[in-house]
């Protein structure tokens, strides 16, 4: 399996939006395995229970996976979120996690 991290920040009304998402490829196309849930960490700490907005922040960094796949016309391996850190402070924010998907993803497709 390859993988690629990527970290987004942005500063919206002097608020930090930031997420750093890991996305990873299986190497081979045939492998056809359950793709586990990505491990969701705040403050070095991995989170046993989610929130709806930890889904939710899981859902935007699919979305942000699936549409560099198709903007790229991606028809290899799927790519599938491995991992999601940020802030216990300021949580992880879902655009931030959305574009460092897609900013990962795009690294994996065109390596």
């Amino acid at each position: 399996m390859r993988t690629v991290t990527h970290k987004h920040l942005s500063v919206v009304r002097g608020l930090a939006k930031f997420a750093q998402v890991t996305v990873g490829r299986a190497d081979q196309l045939a492998v056809e395995t359950v793709v586990p849930e990505p491990e969701f960490v705040l403050s070095d700490r991995a989170l046993s229970s989610l929130s709806d907005h930890d889904r939710e922040v899981i859902e935007a960094a699919r979305r942000g996976i699936r549409e560099t796949e198709s903007g790229l016309g991606w028809r290899g391996s799927q790519h599938f979120l491995v991992k999601l850190e940020g802030l216990e402070v300021d949580s992880i924010d879902a655009e931030a996690a959305r574009v460092a998907a897609g900013q990962a993803t795009r690294e994996l497709i065109e390596k």
